[in-house]
C-alpha cells in the first residue's frame, strides 16, 4: 500500500524551475504579448489613414483585416501541434522574429499586395506566443500556482489595446 507521499511524487519528471526563473519567463511573454495586440490593434485604428495612403476600398480593408485573423486562427491549429513536438523557446523565438519583420513590412509596404502579405506574416509569426505560453507556463508552475502567471500573462490584452490606441493617436497627429 501506498502512503501519500509516494502517490503524489512522480520521480519520472522533471522538477520545476526557481520560482524567479518561472516569473522572468511570464514577464518576457507577457512583454512580447503586449507587443503583439499592439501591433494587432494599431492597424485597426489606422484604418482611414492607410485607405486614403492606398486609396483602398471598404472591401479591400475588410480582407486587409481579416489576413491577420484567418492567418492566425488556421496557423495557430498548426503551431498547438508542432509546440507540443519541438522546442517551444525556439518556436517563439522564430515567431516573434517573422512577426517583428513582417511589421517593418507592414510599414513599409508600397501597395495593398503588400501590405495583404505583411499582415499575413505577422499572423503566421503571432500564432506560436500564445499556444507555446501556456505550455511554457505549465512546465515552470506547479498545477496549483498557474493562476497567477496565466492572468498576469492575459493583461497584455487591455495593456497592449490601451498603448495601441496610446500610439495611433499620436501617430495621426504627427501624420
Amino acid at each position: 500500500m501506498m502512503d501519500s507521499k509516494t502517490a503524489t511524487e512522480r520521480p519520472s519528471e522533471k522538477p520545476y524551475p526557481s520560482a524567479t526563473a518561472g516569473w522572468f519567463l511570464v514577464v518576457m511573454l507577457t512583454i512580447a504579448y503586449i507587443f503583439s495586440f499592439v501591433d494587432r490593434y494599431i492597424l485597426g485604428l489606422l484604418i482611414e489613414p492607410i485607405k486614403a495612403e492606398f486609396d483602398l476600398s471598404d472591401r479591400s480593408i475588410g480582407w486587409l483585416l481579416s489576413a491577420f485573423t484567418l492567418v492566425y486562427g488556421f496557423v495557430g491549429i498548426f503551431m498547438g501541434w508542432l509546440i507540443d513536438r519541438g522546442k517551444r523557446i525556439w518556436i517563439v523565438s522564430i515567431g516573434v522574429a517573422l512577426w517583428s519583420m513582417a511589421t517593418i513590412a507592414t510599414g513599409t509596404a508600397k501597395n495593398f499586395v503588400q501590405l495583404f502579405a505583411a499582415r499575413m506574416g505577422v499572423g503566421v509569426g503571432e500564432a506560436t506566443l500564445s499556444p507555446a505560453t501556456f505550455s511554457m507556463i505549465g512546465d515552470s508552475f506547479p498545477t496549483e500556482k498557474r493562476g497567477k502567471p496565466i492572468a498576469f500573462y492575459s493583461s497584455a490584452l487591455p495593456i497592449g489595446a490601451g498603448l495601441a490606441s496610446l500610439l495611433s493617436g499620436a501617430i495621426i497627429a504627427w501624420t
